[in-house]
């Protein structure tokens, strides 16, 4: 019952009070509110059903659907989100943000210690950069304030590579909550930088190319 009403609490207050669901966001609120009322559930479940053994089979499913193991086996990406996946079990297959080395690190701190400003990257290496660097010095492709937005690398910027990226020959960009659509070197234009600009710095695969000086 402590549990309910905490839940009704929260969605109470995200409701009346707009600037509280701003604080983690609504979904992030969803999902404690779905936490607090999951003791209450199997409760509820197992005192129906009388049994707990038919409680575990009916949730077994469930789980399997919530962990990602389903969205691993039928082979999903994330350019949509069609049911929840794991960056822990699908990020060796498909590039979730979790694959930053110590590569990529001392490309970044190359970055910082010449001031090689302003950088363009993709959508997770600015999630990377702008941890250390100005929002301001970083160019990708979405609107964040007060992070510049450029549709095409200029001439004028430094471009920073990933190693993952550089792996995969991929370029990724952010096309909504939790999905991410990989765009092949070739169609982004980076095969072209990496063609006629030269490398300033490489860590690993993690590299970091000069501005355009022709």
């Amino acid at each position: 019952m402590g549990l309910a009403f905490a839940v009704m609490v929260l969605g109470l207050m995200c409701v009346v009070i707009p600037a509280f669901s701003a604080l983690l966001n609504a979904t992030r609120f969803w999902l404690i509110m779905l936490l607090f009322l999951a003791p209450t559930v199997v409760a509820v479940v197992t005192r129906i059903v009388r049994r707990a053994t038919i409680t575990l089979l009916l949730f077994v499913p469930y789980f399997l659907l919530t962990t990602g193991i389903v969205f691993e086996a039928a082979q999903y990406d994330i350019s949509l989100v069609r049911i929840p996946y794991s960056i822990a079990l699908s990020n060796d297959r498909v590039d979730m943000g979790a694959s930053f080395t110590q590569g990529d690190i001392a490309a970044r701190q190359y970055i910082i210690d010449n001031e090689l400003y302003p950088v363009y990257t993709d959508w997770y290496g600015a999630m990377f950069l702008t941890e250390q660097i100005p929002g301001e010095d970083v160019y990708w492709n979405w609107p964040q304030v007060p992070t510049g937005i450029v549709p095409d690398i200029n001439s004028n910027d430094y471009v920073y590579l990933r190693a993952r990226s550089m792996d995969d020959k991929l370029w990724t960009e952010w096309r909504g909550i939790g999905t991410r659509v990989f765009v092949p070197y070739s169609e982004a234009g980076i095969d072209d930088v990496l063609s006629t600009r030269p490398e300033l710095y490489r860590s690993g695969d993690a590299i970091v190319i000069d501005k355009d000086r022709t």
